[in-house]
């Protein structure tokens, strides 16, 4: 899958991890300017803005530019093409 195609697909469910600020887990919400990660039982909201994501789906890992996926979650799968 190419990147573009990843980043239209739904990230809640997906493992992830957020550079620079270490959190890793699985993501359980996304907004416009957020992506809240589920991590030792702790929800962390992490900033899409300033931060790189690391997204392992279907064996593969997808790192995105927090800046790159800045949009509502159903605005994004339109917007990127």
């Amino acid at each position: 899958m190419k990147k573009r195609d990843f980043m239209r697909t739904e990230f809640i469910g997906l493992d992830v991890q957020v550079d620079p600020i270490g959190v890793a887990g699985r993501v359980v919400n996304e907004t416009k300017n957020t992506i809240t990660v589920e991590s030792h039982g702790q929800e962390r909201v992490a900033p899409k803005q300033g931060n790189e994501f690391r997204f392992t789906y279907e064996g593969n890992v997808y790192t995105v530019n927090g800046s790159d996926i800045r949009f509502r979650p159903e605005d994004r799968i339109k917007r990127i093409r």
